[in-house]
């Protein structure tokens, strides 16, 4: 049998060649840097709760927390500049 000829708009998963690829974006941490990590999103939510109630400097306190439990280049360190930001305006 002759190779399966591509249709248009198929891409190579379509036609069961799938590799295994390592997903690069997230990386592997110690149990140490995972318990940071976890601490940090609860202190996010909180700041997020008094920034609901319009308690936007203790808000700005949980968001400054949490931002210094997380290692340097983490997703959550955009999201927590973002919202510190918004504390501003």
């Amino acid at each position: 049998m002759g190779k399966k000829k591509k249709q248009v708009g198929e891409t190579s998963e379509d036609r069961g060649n799938h590799k295994k690829v390592e997903d690069k974006s997230s990386k592997s941490y110690d149990n140490d840097t995972m318990v940071f990590i976890s601490m940090s999103q609860e202190l996010k939510d909180e700041g997020n709760k008094l920034f609901q109630k319009r308690n936007l400097e203790g808000a700005l306190v949980k968001y400054e927390e949490a931002l210094k439990l997380l290692p340097k280049y983490h997703v959550d360190v955009s999201y927590l500049r973002s919202n510190m930001a918004a504390c501003y305006m």
